[in-house]
């Protein structure tokens, strides 16, 4: 029921589009290589301290995500392209693998996607899939 309560809420926010931008590119959310703008902090689940990869004077969004995860496939295309569209925004991925992974217990997550956003000062200033996404539209340049 989770599940189709985001995806109805990110249809709204997006219209749909982020369902849309494939562009015969790889739309699994590990698929990006790693730049300055999307980098995979954690492959295999291992815990990591994400204020060590926020991006100074950036907004940086973290996406926790796993490879089987429909909806983190669905969101991941539209994150990747707004942090290599944006100079004011970054991703940082963490693939939590599975259920049983450390960084899973280090976040005490229950549930994927799950989205951090940090300020350019490293605060924390929005926390879950719905509150980012909406944070990262209204806050295009």
């Amino acid at each position: 029921m989770a599940l189709f309560a985001l995806a109805a809420c990110l249809s709204l926010i997006y219209g749909g589009l982020f369902l849309l931008s494939s562009g015969g590119s790889d739309s699994r959310p590990g698929a990006a290589a790693d730049s300055d703008d999307v980098r995979l902090i954690s492959e295999r689940g291992e815990s990591v301290d994400v204020r060590q990869h926020l991006a100074a004077g950036r907004y940086t969004v973290i996406d926790f995500y796993a490879d089987w995860c429909l909806p983190c496939r669905e969101i991941t295309p539209y994150l990747e392209e707004q942090a290599r569209q944006r100079d004011d925004l970054v991703l940082r991925k963490i693939n939590i693998v599975d259920w049983s992974t450390p960084v899973v217990r280090q976040y005490g997550l229950t549930f994927i996607p799950y989205l951090q956003m940090y300020g350019p000062d490293g605060s924390l200033m929005a926390d879950g899939a719905e509150e980012v996404l909406k944070e990262v539209r209204r806050r295009r340049s």
